[in-house]
């Protein structure tokens, strides 16, 4: 059901609440940044986006990128999930008083430039800051195997750059092989006869990113069929059902307070990890006077005793841990402040 109605569908956003069922984002709003308020900056690399949805309030920069038309309603499907605030109670997003930015992949001529993307919003992000990337490419049009975004000619590199800065990077997995519809094992996987997903062999090649899978939204969670998986992975999330703002998978034309309830993939789970790290830094910053490095970010979003575990665990379904904000809050946070004061 997707709804362009001033429907209350907040209550539907079931990825809020508490573990093990969702990331405990409410419980985080009782905290001082819990709600994406205060200096802490994101950036979402893709396509497009409904920049005058209705539900979302997003800046963007002058960059040689341009807005395709037909990823629209992705990109406001994935904003909405981050930061979306609706007072007609249509929908809340987990950090909704984010400051939301876009840099768009898409060039005039058609072609997509990722690392070009990458590399010009390190202009615009500090220390601490958040990159959300939730474009996934095809290994090659004739297999149609959707990896990781930093397979790719120069995203790895440039990850690797901004991770370097202190940026924390957020990094969808991939939605697998598009024929067979099923996931693809990145330990397994080879790129010139090079295990660069592997963390166990040698060629393994680590970007820094925050890397995530997609689970079922009911408990226990199980991995979801298409989303590739790995001991790269660091966390998963919600990969169906989840409410935001856009019409996805269908074009909403020219309505701006479109709803759907139907985000899926590993770009929503993505997302809803990308709003658990803007939560975090933000409750750090404003509550202890600090930022977290992307290491320090990715290993508390990742930590299993500070989330929720797949249904399998990591070591059969491989996609990490799904976090749980009031955990963290309580238990991973002063952890940090433990080891920093040693």
């Amino acid at each position: 059901m997707n709804s362009t109605n001033a429907t209350p569908l907040h209550n539907h956003q079931r990825h809020l609440d508490p573990a093990p069922l969702g990331i405990n984002a409410e419980y985080g709003w009782k905290f001082k940044g819990g709600q994406g308020e205060g200096a802490v900056k994101f950036i979402d690399i893709e396509q497009g986006w409904i920049l005058n949805h209705t539900s979302l309030a997003v800046n963007t920069f002058p960059t040689t990128g341009v807005i395709c038309n037909g990823s629209r309603e992705h990109g406001a499907a994935v904003l909405g999930v981050v930061m979306m605030n609706d007072e007609q109670n249509r929908g809340i997003g987990i950090t909704p008083k984010a400051k939301g930015h876009v840099i768009s992949a898409w060039r005039p001529k058609g072609e997509i430039d990722v690392p070009d993307a990458i590399l010009t919003s390190l202009n615009y992000l500090a220390y601490g800051d958040i990159l959300l990337l939730t474009i996934q490419r095809y290994q090659t049009l004739e297999n149609r195997r959707a990896l990781p975004i930093e397979f790719h000619g120069g995203v790895f590199e440039a990850i690797r750059m901004a991770t370097d800065a202190g940026i924390t990077v957020i990094e969808a997995a991939g939605n697998g092989d598009i024929y067979s519809q099923r996931g693809i094992d990145l330990d397994d996987f080879e790129s010139d006869g090079l295990q660069i997903f592997n963390r166990s062999a040698k060629n393994f090649m680590d970007s820094g990113a925050i890397m995530v899978g997609a689970a079922t939204a009911s408990v226990p969670h199980l991995r979801m069929r298409y989303s590739n998986y790995g001991n790269r992975l660091d966390c998963y999330a919600w990969g169906e059902r989840v409410v935001t703002a856009g019409y996805y998978p269908n074009s909403s034309g020219s309505l701006l307070d479109t709803v759907t309830q139907k985000f899926c993939g590993t770009s929503s789970a993505a997302a809803i990890v990308c709003g658990a790290a803007i939560a975090v830094q933000s409750i750090c910053e404003e509550n202890l006077g600090f930022r977290l490095s992307p290491g320090e970010l990715r290993n508390i979003l990742s930590n299993e005793l500070y989330g929720t575990s797949s249904a399998n665990g990591k070591t059969i379904d491989k996609i990490g841990a799904m976090p749980d904000l009031k955990k963290i809050v309580d238990i991973g946070l002063k952890q940090v402040i433990s080891s920093r004061t040693c």
